[in-house]
Parts: structure tokens; sequence; C-alpha cells
């Protein structure tokens, strides 16, 4: 499976993260009881960006509830992977969002642009299953992520031989029956 740094497969004991829209919580949402109870003492409606961090008896972060608003913008996930400190996070409650929305989101928002860093900092990472789906997503947010490097890139390092050394970099592959997918080398 190509990587992507905001990505893992195979984790042992990710932080729950619970996504909920607003009519979601008014209705009543299955959580911890920890969880639960430290939303109803923030005041926490479900509003987009709303967020609720519960840590553990050891100050670790063992939960997340984050509000999705009324569910209709995929990339609110964005807001809440660029707050997360590092950590590996897994989605307990996906809200009306599918994995490919909230991976997209979550990628949005765990870019960092690390080109001129010395020490780059390491992203929330997202817990995705294993399969054909999950490769697929890491591999479109690769794509993006070269793309966006390239247009954070100043003009004075990103000249045509750049430009060309980079394109080639993504290699557009067509298997039999998927003409979309892309890999990285």
């Amino acid at each position: 499976m190509a990587e992507h740094p905001a990505f893992v497969t195979n984790v042992e004991a990710p932080i729950p993260v619970y996504l909920c829209t607003r009519s979601q919580w008014e209705d009543g949402l299955d959580l911890p009881e920890a969880l639960a109870n430290a939303a109803k003492a923030q005041g926490f409606k479900g509003a987009a960006g709303e967020r609720v961090w519960i840590a553990s008896d050891d100050a670790t972060l063992s939960g997340v509830l984050f509000g999705l608003g009324k569910g209709t913008d995929a990339l609110a996930v964005a807001a809440l992977s660029a707050q997360l400190p590092e950590g590996t996070y897994e989605i307990a409650a996906s809200g009306p969002l599918n994995l490919a929305q909230i991976a997209a989101g979550w990628a949005d928002g765990a870019y960092r642009f690390t080109r001129y860093l010395s020490k780059p900092s390491t992203p929330p990472r997202l817990a995705l299953p294993e399969g054909e789906a999950a490769q697929s997503i890491v591999q479109e947010v690769i794509a993006i992520q070269l793309l966006r490097d390239m247009v954070n890139t100043p003009a004075e390092d990103m000249g045509p031989a750049e430009i060309h050394l980079r394109s080639r970099r993504a290699i557009w592959r067509k298997p039999r029956n998927d003409h979309r997918r892309c890999s990285v080398e």
C-alpha cells in the first residue's frame, strides 16, 4: 500500500473519534459515558467545528467528539485534523460521511508544506481499514499533496525542469477496470 503521513493501517489502541451532526446529537448519540458527560458539561450541541476532548487517567487523549453541524460539508473534518495533536485516531462514529469524505477532509487538515523544514512535525494519523478502497483513497491524497506542494513552492525553486521532474514522479497507470488510479514512485 502506498504510504501517506496522515494515514496508517493495523494499529493498536487508536484514539476514538466520534463525528456527529446537530440532529444526531439531539437524537442521542451512543458515546462512552466519560465523553458524553464531558460533552454535556461543555454544552456541546453538534455545531460545525465544535469539539470535546477527554483524557485518560494517565493524561493522554482518550476520546474526541466533533460536531459536523448539518453534516453537508465533507471537508469539515479538515478543521478537526488541523487541531489534533500527534497521535493515531480511528473514526468510531462517522455521522453522515463516508470513509472517502472523511479521509479527504482529514488529509486536507493534516497537510503540511515541509519542503524547507529541517524537522517537520508529524500530523495526526487516521487509521484506515486495509483494502482496495483505502489504497485508492491514499493514492488520491498523495496526488493532491504533490500538487499542493508544487503550488506552495516558490517560483525560484519551481522552474520548468522542477515541474517536469515533479510531474514525472506521479505515474498514471490504467488497470483494466479503473482509468482514474494514480500512484507515486
